[in-house]
């Protein structure tokens, strides 16, 4: 089993940086996170939901922990559209527009009425001796690889990074494909476009 620090120690060999001068260990570790929350939000891991009270008197409620916005709905059975963009969500009266990653704004908030919200959790985050996934390997290593040469500026680091990027997709592909990893909740068609990625 891969931990981290394996990661890590692969791409420091491509970037052949084993001084860590270009790139920190805390650095390369947030890509590693970036990465992670990434496959997290693509194969719907650690969906959950939350229902609470809304009151008539407040528009804004905070939920903790969200990676994904999936669906909203209230216990009237009405689906309350979600939105990122504020002008769009003043259109619909029974909106529901993500302020940011933790709060929402609902537009026509009604006392005696519950709203359910549907999301994928944030994973938690890892640390340099965390196990990794076991079939993440290589899409990790790519993504961190792409993020890494994306802070130089000259064109043979950007050519890397759009090489290494288009890498990640094709594994992520390849990982949303492969019958070995089945993700028992894939996002359906609908979700994917209803949901909003941070």
């Amino acid at each position: 089993m891969y931990t981290v620090e394996n990661i890590l120690a692969q791409c420091r060999d491509t970037l052949t940086d084993y001084e860590k001068i270009r790139w920190t260990d805390s650095e390369l570790l947030g890509y590693f996170n970036e990465a992670v929350n990434v496959l997290a939000s693509e194969r719907n891991d650690k969906q959950k939901s939350i229902t609470f009270a809304l009151d008539s008197t407040e528009n804004t409620y905070i939920i903790n922990g969200v990676l994904r916005y999936i669906s909203a709905e209230d216990s009237n059975g009405i689906n309350r559209k979600l939105y990122l963009d504020e002008e769009d969500s003043s259109l619909d009266s029974g909106s529901v527009l993500i302020v940011n990653q933790d709060e929402v704004y609902v537009s026509t908030p009604e006392d005696g009425v519950n709203l359910t919200i549907k999301y994928i959790g944030m994973p938690s985050s890892s640390n340099i001796n965390s196990n990794v996934r076991v079939g993440d390997e290589v899409a990790l290593k790519y993504y961190i690889l792409s993020k890494s040469y994306e802070k130089e500026s000259d064109t043979e680091s950007f050519q890397k990074s759009e090489v290494f990027g288009n890498k990640f997709s094709k594994e992520l592909r390849r990982l949303m494909n492969d019958s070995s990893v089945r993700f028992i909740d894939s996002r359906s068609a609908v979700n994917v476009t209803s949901s909003y990625f941070f």
